[in-house]
């Protein structure tokens, strides 16, 4: 029986190669290996033991959600009915044993189920603030925009202002009939004044 559980440990072993790209495959050829394993010599080798712990719990951390959970509830319905089934037939000791043989299973499904959801919180709170800097971005550009917009509007209105008042001016200017000298610099000089406040506005 030697070379039978050393053929049944590399089997077993088979099933972590896919640990990370099917690993439910993986879990499925271990578990396999397990049960043949024990079905041949009568017993689980401890080795066996430790990499079907190692299949499950890679099997409930990186399986979908919905493969995660289902393994999850499978875990406890095969320890609880393989409990009732050594109570029925074997007595109340070997249920006993059983159950805490079988819950052994337990440990690597908690523990892999407590650093998904550990992942999961981490991904989450890394999106929620990734959408915050992005949130924070598109308001800090339309902020800008408004306030471009704001300065643009006003610098219209004043300058605007500004010189229509210049044009008409310059253009009265020449027109007055026998203007006198100082109506002429009076407008020249208010046309130039309005000239270099526009400038400074700009």
């Amino acid at each position: 029986f030697e070379g039978l559980e050393v053929d049944g440990e590399l089997a077993a072993c088979g099933g972590l190669v896919l640990r990370r790209s099917r690993p439910a495959a993986g879990l499925g050829i271990a578990a396999t290996a397990a049960v043949l394993g024990a079905a041949w010599t009568g017993s689980i080798h401890i080795s066996v033991s430790l990499v079907c712990g190692e299949a499950i719990y890679n099997a409930v951390l990186y399986s979908s959600r919905r493969t995660s959970a289902v393994l999850t509830v499978l875990s406890g319905a095969l320890i609880v009915l393989t409990a009732l089934g050594s109570l029925a037939t074997a007595g109340t000791r070997q249920a006993v044993l059983a159950l805490l043989a079988l819950s052994l299973l337990l440990i690597p499904v908690v523990w892999a189920r407590e650093v998904r959801h550990h992942r999961e919180a981490t991904a989450a709170a890394e999106e929620r603030a990734e959408q915050a800097r992005r949130m924070a971005e598109l308001d800090r550009a339309a902020a800008v925009g408004a306030e471009r917009a704001r300065m643009a509007r006003d610098l219209h209105d004043v300058v605007a202002g500004q010189l229509s008042a210049i044009a008409i001016q310059t253009e009265a200017a020449p027109t007055l009939p026998d203007a006198d000298p100082a109506t002429l610099r009076r407008l020249l000089e208010a046309a130039r004044t309005g000239r270099v406040a526009a400038l400074a506005e700009m």
